[in-house]
């Protein structure tokens, strides 16, 4: 068993696994990686490097991350007498953080390596053979000693064989019996720790990038753990998340399909929705999506054919990425009804009457009446919370201000301009410091949480510029004005681009 599992692990590293040299993109998140351990009977430490490898080529492919070299790593551990193996302590983060000028630290152990074996005999000899392997990640802020994501993930992977067999019991005609399944189970939990990893650290999510009839394509392929029968769990995102102290701590995620690998290629794969009748009606382009079990899977069967999208996820990608996305010919399904709660889908709902008026006109910095909205289930209609303007100086006009104050004179409440200029400031300080990308990203999601924000628009066109992306500059300057024709610092900053 070791040796054959040692076998099909090296076939996989061949294949797939090209260590890059640490990257001078000094945008990019910086991941110092060590050597997992072996923590499972029957795993040997050159097994689980293989581990480590695979692991370490996922986030290899990341835009927001670069990987430092295991044996620069080892090098500097060695020249300063440091212990990196078992569970790193936060002075030797500290250290290693220090020297080789990584901001993370991500350390590991694999926990399990397990084969199973089921046998059934009837008329024909069936055997089911399941690889299950569990690997444990720690990743540490070098900065502070923080351990920033502690997890851990299970890997499976399964097949049944059939042989014919004689009136002896003897098998005499069959098929192969385990060839594959190790790589498998390793790319499945190792698929979803990368995911989990580039998240937290960078902000960076697959997508779907085309969507036909019966066939969804997104940008995660082989060196991403893709294989096929991999599952997807296609998500748009819900409203904030935010714990006491009004700071977004998450986003609510709104199930929108699950879906399988039919083909795999390098940076992208083709799938197929797994579900009754298998149509794309909902999937959008530019939708998110993460990697998933098929336990996981399991809780979403028959519950999503008929689910409808939320408001506020039908432009994401465009905000995000520009035109020019293949969607489904299918009609856009109707916005999901309010929560029993109206208060929770708020900043949606007014979202999406402000695209719907802001185009026609300019922003007002006065109060707009609020029309009741139905409730559920028949209830009495609700009246919406009255937006809460904040009393601004009799000289401050939003049509010639960068600053977040403008965001006190849209259409919603003081809470939920509140949580707009916390997100806002954070995202300049961002561009104060030339963390661009992730200033970008920002920038997009405040554009994202309220569609009326004409101020993020501009930022984020200004950080574009930064990025030496004048096209996406342009497009979110065009937004600015889209959202408020009035609005002087988008349109001298569209000027410009053109002198």
């Amino acid at each position: 068993m070791k040796r054959l599992f040692s076998i099909s692990c090296l076939i996989f590293f061949l294949l797939i696994c090209v260590e890059p040299a640490f990257s001078d993109q000094t945008e990019r998140k910086r991941l110092g990686i060590v050597g997992f351990q072996s923590r499972a009977q029957g795993v040997t430490q050159y097994q689980a490097d293989i581990i480590t490898d695979v692991l370490t080529t996922q986030l290899a492919n990341s835009r927001t991350i670069a990987i430092l070299e295991r044996e620069r790593l080892d090098e500097i551990a060695r020249q300063q007498r440091l212990d990196l193996s078992g569970l790193v302590s936060t002075s030797t983060a500290s250290r290693v953080g220090e020297l080789a000028g990584v901001q993370y630290l991500l350390t590991g152990s694999v926990t399990e390596f397990s084969v199973g074996q089921k046998q059934m005999n009837i008329i024909v000899h069936q055997t089911t053979n399941e690889v299950r392997v569990t690997i444990d990640i720690r990743l540490i802020d070098t900065s502070t000693g923080e351990v920033r994501l502690a997890i851990s993930e299970t890997g499976t992977a399964s097949r049944t064989t059939t042989s014919l067999i004689d009136n002896s019991g003897r098998a005499i005609i069959g098929e192969s019996e385990r060839g594959g399944l190790e790589a498998s189970a390793i790319a499945d939990a190792s698929s979803r720790l990368a995911h989990k990893i580039l998240a937290l650290i960078g902000d960076e999510y697959p997508h779907v990038i085309s969507v036909a009839a019966d066939e969804i394509t997104i940008d995660v392929g082989s060196t991403m753990g893709a294989r096929k029968d991999s599952l997807y769990l296609v998500y748009a995102d819900g409203r904030p998340l935010t714990n006491i102290h009004g700071v977004i701590i998450a986003r609510q995620e709104i199930p929108i399909a699950v879906v399988k690998v039919r083909n795999v290629s390098t940076s992208y794969s083709t799938c197929t929705i797994v579900e009754k009748g298998g149509e794309a009606k909902n999937v959008r382009r530019g939708d998110k999506i993460r990697p998933i079990s098929s336990a996981e899977a399991r809780p979403f069967a028959g519950k999503l054919d008929d689910v409808r999208r939320p408001a506020a996820s039908n432009e994401t990608f465009e905000q995000i990425f520009g035109s020019g996305s293949t969607v489904s010919s299918t009609p856009i399904a109707e916005p999901v009804p309010l929560a029993e709660n109206p208060t929770d889908n708020r900043i949606a709902e007014i979202a999406r009457v402000s695209s719907a008026t802001s185009h026609s006109a300019p922003v007002s910095t006065q109060p707009q009446q609020v029309e009741p909205v139905p409730s559920q289930l028949g209830a009495p209609a609700i009246v919406p919370q009255q937006p809460q303007q904040q009393q601004l100086r009799r000289d401050f006009n939003p049509n010639v201000s960068e600053e977040a104050k403008v965001i006190e004179t849209y259409p919603i409440t003081a809470s939920q301009a509140e949580l707009l200029i916390k997100g806002h400031n954070d995202a300049v300080s961002r561009f104060g410091r030339k963390d661009y990308r992730d200033a970008y990203r920002r920038f997009n999601r405040l554009l994202d949480d309220y569609n009326g924000n004409y101020l993020a628009a501009f930022w984020a066109g200004r950080t574009a510029e930064r990025l030496g992306n004048k096209e996406n500059a342009l497009r979110l300057y065009n937004k600015a004005l889209e959202i408020n024709p009035n609005y002087v610092p988008a349109q001298s900053a569209r000027d410009e681009l053109f002198e």
